[in-house]
């Protein structure tokens, strides 16, 4: 299990799913999964426990490119 910063509990399959469909829809930040509406991310430790380098590498491209946008 893996949980938002709220506390909010997933299983890691789940959670690393949600990963890989954020990433591939351009996004780069791993929001709470809870129907309650909750906006927490997960915190980096928990992060680790579920994405791999592949995921991690291109959500700090899209991270990098965003940054860029804004300047």
């Amino acid at each position: 299990m893996t949980a938002c910063a709220d506390g909010h509990l997933f299983c890691l399959e789940c959670a690393k799913k949600n990963a890989e469909t954020t990433v591939g829809n351009g996004g780069f930040v791993f929001k709470c999964m809870d129907m309650s509406g909750c906006k927490a991310q997960f915190p980096p430790n928990e992060l680790a426990r579920f994405i791999d380098e592949k995921i991690k590498s291109l959500r700090d491209k899209l991270e990098a490119g965003e940054a860029l946008r804004v300047v």
